[in-house]
């Protein structure tokens, strides 16, 4: 079974998911002094165990510049059991 989904943006609880280019950085920064974006790396596979990176930026204005600071990340990783990914760790 192959499952199709828009996750241009998605809901989870109170939080939305929102897929953005650095146009859209660019528009929320303006309207915010505080903003956090989060970059979810796409799964990869290394030494049998399957594993996706989150990494936290905190998006700073300076004058006409926008940077990117990176506040550290997380690796979740996971093993295959030829039924189902288990939970293997977080780095």
């Amino acid at each position: 079974m192959i499952l199709k989904f828009d996750i241009s943006i998605l809901k989870m609880g109170n939080f939305s998911v929102e897929v953005i280019d650095f146009i859209k950085i660019q528009s929320l920064s303006k309207k915010s002094d505080s903003l956090s974006i989060i970059r979810i790396v796409p799964l990869r596979y290394e030494k049998g165990v399957f594993f996706v990176n989150i990494i936290n930026f905190k998006v700073k204005k300076q004058k006409k510049q926008i940077e990117l600071i990176n506040q550290g990340g997380i690796k979740i990783k996971y093993k295959y059991n030829n039924e189902r990914f288990d939970f293997f760790g977080i780095e």
